[in-house]
């Protein structure tokens, strides 16, 4: 069940700083690299409301479980540095949003 995200979206892989924006449920569903992946049980998809899912791969398809979990904006900024540290951009640590949105956009831009 994917209906209850607001989208966009990003995906945060476990142990890994990249991030990967997601404009829509029909832009993921349509990505064969993202629904034949093999996410971890720590893998977490972020709507952009700033709630958090938990990701399970079904014969059925893909399953997002809401986990209770609202991020703020200050902690999707330190995803945002992260991600954009590890695409090579520089002065990282001054970028600051002034929302969830904003901090997706930036992360759209950057891959």
């Amino acid at each position: 069940m994917i209906d209850s995200v607001y989208w966009p979206a990003i995906l945060v892989f476990s142990g890994d700083d990249e991030l990967q924006y997601i404009e829509s449920q029909h832009a993921w569903m349509s990505d064969p690299d993202l629904t034949n992946n093999f996410y971890d049980s720590s893998d977490r998809l972020i709507d952009s409301k700033g709630n958090v899912f938990s990701i399970e791969e079904t014969p059925a398809g893909l399953i997002l479980y809401n986990q209770g979990e609202h991020i703020s904006v200050a902690q999707i900024d330190e995803l945002a540095r992260r991600h954009l540290s590890s695409a090579g951009q520089v002065c990282v640590s001054k970028f600051a949003s002034t929302s969830i949105i904003d901090a997706f956009n930036t992360v759209k831009l950057s891959t």
